[in-house]
């Protein structure tokens, strides 16, 4: 592929995100005031749960159609996943099911307040968690 064509690729490829994010995060302002006006907050919990997951998987999803591409066989890095991908799900996630009524009033307390808080380490942990669990898996190259 010249370089032109892959630079029009790429570009177009951070446009669609640039996008993604930006109708994401117009449809988390609707909800939002949908839960206000409705007092309905599972579709807000969910959607702010899985929208930062799904845009780390954009990010990342380039790389994995080259792994498609490659011969070989499939394989899980289950040490990158457990190191990092865990950690970044339950950071990204412990603010909202604080709301899930289950959970209201036996929520460990094993993340600081601090972070529950952070609406910016929140999202960024969701991204990572997307991020990471696609870039666990990868190919080997056949013998």
């Amino acid at each position: 592929m010249n370089k032109f064509v892959r630079f029009i690729s790429i570009s177009l490829y951070v446009i669609f995100i640039a996008y993604a994010v930006s109708w994401g995060e117009q449809y988390l302002s609707f909800l939002r005031a949908k839960t206000a006006a409705d007092f309905n907050y599972y579709p807000t919990i969910f959607f702010a749960i899985l929208y930062p997951i799904v845009i780390g998987i954009l990010i990342r999803f380039p790389k994995l159609l080259v792994e498609f591409r490659n011969e070989g066989h499939w394989k899980w890095d289950w040490a990158k996943f457990l190191a990092v991908g865990i950690p970044t799900f339950l950071f990204g996630i412990y603010p909202h099911l604080l709301y899930l009524p289950i959970l209201m009033k036996r929520a460990p307390v094993f993340i600081p307040v601090i972070v529950s808080r952070s609406e910016i380490l929140i999202t960024f942990s969701g991204i990572a968690f997307g991020y990471f669990m696609i870039s666990s898996l990868y190919k080997t190259v056949k013998d």
